[in-house]
């Protein structure tokens, strides 16, 4: 993301999901982010996962389309270039994760279910650090 074709403060609220790991220069895409939106911007993304980690590389659950190892984020890499741009950030973390192995199940309604009913329950048992998601608000500083 280099430049996009708009005019500054464009958008009362630019909304990404899923994208912003695959930039490759991740400042300047959030200073371009925050050029064109007048308030705010929000994110998910997905996160460094702490501990679990290591299990999902090795399980190679790491991975997006095509086995592309999966950039993940975090608030320490975050907060800086937020910061830079005058915004001020709130986070949150939650477990969204789907494994490339399980998309065969994917149709079958009540597997999905199930999944995300596990999932509810690791958000609300492990320590928000292990969340696979990093979901973010940052909101434009007033002057």
């Amino acid at each position: 993301m280099l430049s996009l074709p708009v005019v500054h403060d464009a958008f009362d609220l630019v909304v990404i999901y899923g994208a912003i790991h695959h930039y490759h220069e991740l400042r300047q895409s959030i200073h371009e982010l925050a050029r064109v939106a007048r308030a705010a911007c929000a994110m998910s993304e997905p996160a460094l996962m702490g501990l679990l980690q290591h299990p999902i590389n090795l399980l190679g659950w790491n991975t997006e389309y095509g086995g592309i190892q999966t950039a993940r984020l975090s608030e320490s890499q975050l907060n800086p270039l937020f910061q830079e741009v005058g915004m001020d950030v709130v986070y949150d973390r939650q477990f969204q994760y789907f494994p490339p192995a399980f998309e065969r199940a994917g149709n079958w309604k009540p597997f999905v279910q199930g999944w995300f009913f596990f999932l509810k329950l690791l958000d609300r048992m492990l320590p928000s650090s292990w969340a696979h998601s990093i979901s973010f608000y940052a909101a434009k500083n007033k002057p």
